[in-house]
């Protein structure tokens, strides 16, 4: 499921960073989206660009607490294809 189906069905596709609570994916899970962690796909530690690109491919949201990932200068918008939340 894309994000605009997702959207759509009132569910999410999410991958949580190292930043946020490990509590969080349960939380999503139990009000019915599709949560996963960094730390499940063992991408925890790895490259921003990595995280980006398992994101893409499973499109899913990431809802970023790393200063890194709202660099503009850094990350482009229009690149980012909208899964930043």
């Amino acid at each position: 499921m894309g994000l605009v189906a997702a959207r759509e069905s009132g569910r999410m596709r999410f991958n949580l960073g190292e930043n946020l609570p490990i509590g969080s994916v349960g939380l999503l899970r139990a009000a019915g989206h599709n949560a996963s962690s960094v730390f499940e796909q063992s991408l925890a530690g790895g490259s921003d660009e990595r995280l980006i690109n398992v994101c893409r491919q499973e499109a899913r949201a990431l809802p970023p607490l790393d200063l890194d990932f709202t660099d503009i200068g850094r990350n482009r918008p229009l690149s980012m294809q909208a899964w930043l939340c």
